[in-house]
């Protein structure tokens, strides 16, 4: 559905709603609910500076998110009756309407109390909704936490074969808040169905661009940056002001392109104006074809951390039993490739527990296609299946969807 290129996304929705009357200490989902006006408004602006896709106003509205300000309704209604909004505002144009899901503000295990199947089953409640309310696409965005977007992606996977567009939040050096670096997201998010994969929010447009550009040497996904107006701060009013005007915001245009950008749009701090400026300078990009990686004779693998292109001839030295000594097993690795063997579920818990701890490539052979499975599920990252007993068809119904290697 990005075959229009450049693809341009809208800009700040809280942000600009904030300066048409929403108040700093309310639920904005909730506050658009009662004013759809505000919304119909912002986002009919959107379209006429270029925009080909609104976001609808779902940000917040996950159970966690909306239970924290009170709300103790009905999610799937509350998601249909904000997909409305936005339906309302592009009726008319060609624009299109992304279902919007962001973090929850819960902590995965090993570090928080919910586990990975809570996690999405949460974002299968909010997916289900937007399904049926007819969104065109979903994005899941502002993720700090791969594991958390992982969990976001599989639940939306699980209910809709429609395209999801996948954005972190990464600090100028491409790390996410919980140590994610940017290729290490895009190899995981990839391997669970994204159809396209970019950063947003936490920075302003130059600090993206060797980021993204750097992600583009291991995916041939679609990219997408939606930077904020600069980095905010406060002003002697104690206001929250954004200092990048709108030329300068679409000033780095043709940087992202040349980097490989095909998706363009604005996070905190910008409004129509900067995504006019953007609409703009895009027309002067060339129309080249974006670099694409080349993989030939190479694997890519990855796990929380880092993303490791290997050669597909790589050595696989003998397995390790995955036991309850496996932390100290990955704290001292200093080789290659780690080669796992998977037993039982005890196995699977195990390296689940200490998973967070690996910056290494992985290899793994498990007794079934049971415990295969259940890995798969469980690991945040690309690993490589050295050897599984168990019945071919559903080996390779397990890569297709959680997209390990195999030799």
């Amino acid at each position: 559905m990005f075959e229009n290129i450049p693809f341009v996304l809208d800009g700040s929705t809280g942000y600009m709603l904030s300066e048409r009357g929403l108040p700093s200490d309310v639920s904005t989902e909730l506050w658009i609910k009662e004013n759809p006006e505000k919304l119909i408004e912002l986002q009919r602006e959107y379209i006429a500076a270029g925009s080909n896709a609104v976001y609808a106003p779902t940000f917040g509205a996950n159970r966690p998110t909306l239970e924290r300000h009170g709300y103790s309704g009905d999610v799937a209604q509350i998601n249909k009756e904000l997909v409305a909004i936005s339906r309302k505002a592009v009726q008319g144009s060609d624009t299109l309407v992304a279902g919007d899901m962001s973090p929850t503000g819960l902590l995965l295990e090993p570090f928080g109390d919910t586990s990975l199947e809570q996690a999405i089953e949460i974002y299968k409640e909010q997916a289900v909704a937007l399904e049926q309310a007819g969104v065109d696409f979903f994005v899941v965005e502002t993720m700090i936490s791969l594991p958390e977007a992982r969990a976001a992606v599989i639940a939306i996977r699980e209910v809709s074969k429609k395209p999801i567009l996948a954005t972190m939040t990464c600090d100028s050096k491409g790390r996410t808040m919980s140590g994610n670096d940017a290729p290490a997201c895009v190899a995981a998010l990839e391997a669970v169905g994204i159809t396209a994969f970019g950063l947003n929010c936490s920075t302003g447009p130059e600090d993206m661009v060797a980021t993204i550009a750097r992600v583009a040497e291991f995916t041939d996904l679609p990219l997408a940056v939606k930077p904020n107006a600069g980095v905010p701060h406060v002003d002697g009013e104690g206001k929250t002001v954004f200092d990048v005007a709108p030329k300068q915001f679409a000033s780095c245009a043709e940087a992202f392109y040349d980097a490989g950008v095909r998706i363009f749009g604005g996070c905190c701090g910008t409004g129509p104006e900067h995504i006019a400026a953007l609409t703009a300078e895009l027309k002067k990009c060339a129309k080249k074809e974006a670099e694409k990686a080349d993989m030939d004779g190479q694997i890519l693998l990855s796990c929380e951390k880092s993303a490791f292109v290997m050669s597909d001839d790589v050595q696989i030295p003998p397995s390790v039993d995955c036991d309850d000594d496996i932390v100290d097993v990955i704290m001292d690795f200093e080789d290659e490739i780690l080669h796992i063997n998977i037993t039982d579920g005890d196995s699977v818990a195990a390296f689940a527990e200490n998973a967070y701890a690996l910056d290494a490539p992985l290899a793994v052979t498990a007794e079934n296609e049971e415990l295969l499975e259940a890995f798969a599920r469980i690991y945040c990252g690309v690993f490589l299946l050295v050897e599984c007993a168990g019945d071919e068809a559903k080996i390779a119904e397990l890569k297709k969807k959680y997209g390990f290697k195999t030799i």
